[in-house]
């Protein structure tokens, strides 16, 4: 899907949030199709948005609403916790209200993409199943340039981009693929950043 064609969903309690949130949305090349307050994201009709972007806070009534009325809506969550991983809901990411723009806006192409993310502070420390192989609840041990290609990876990049962008040759950076792939006893490029965003690899 293309970026731009991807509408979103704002909600949070304050005005002020919305238009904050709306602004770097935009300005990263997404469609904002709608915003509302948290009270009345439960009541919003979400068939026209491809994914909800909300600050919850700890807003229980809310936690609440996306394991019922919007449990069928991807979304990116500004959340002093996480919720439970629900393989039967749609993708979800659990990021911090300090968010930085680049992670909001890659947050939202992974849950459209069907991953879910996790920030490392809010990590599940154990008993969570992502998309994926069950990584047992153990961190894998990767190296700071498997970190680099792990990162652009998540960001979509090919192997070509990746090369280009570190300044290696596509060979290494399938060598470093491979040795990902095998760390985190992945089977593809997509399982790889699903289960290394749930391990809090990723950096959102």
């Amino acid at each position: 899907m293309n970026q731009g064609s991807i509408r979103v969903l704002v909600g949070a309690r304050s005005p002020a949030v919305r238009a904050g949130l709306r602004e770097l949305l935009e300005r990263a090349g997404f469609t904002v199709g709608g915003e509302s307050s948290t009270e009345a994201l439960a009541d919003v009709a979400t068939d026209d948005v491809d994914v909800l972007v909300a600050e919850i806070g700890g807003n229980r009534e809310l936690f609440d609403a996306l394991r019922g009325e919007l449990a069928d809506v991807p979304a990116v969550l500004l959340a002093e916790r996480a919720g439970p991983f629900d393989p039967e809901a749609a993708p979800r990411a659990w990021l911090t209200p300090e968010v930085s723009a680049s992670a909001l806006a890659a947050a939202v192409r992974a849950v459209v993409a069907g991953l879910a993310v996790y920030a490392p502070e809010l990590a599940p420390t154990g008993g969570a199943s992502g998309l994926g192989g069950d990584s047992g609840g153990v961190v894998a041990a990767i190296t700071e340039r498997e970190h680099d290609v792990l990162e652009l990876l998540a960001a979509g990049l090919p192997n070509k981009g990746i090369a280009l962008r570190l300044g290696i040759s596509e060979h290494t950076v399938k060598f470093h693929v491979g040795s990902l792939l095998s760390k985190l006893e992945a089977q593809s490029r997509t399982e790889v950043v699903a289960i290394a965003a749930r391990q809090g690899l990723l950096t959102l």
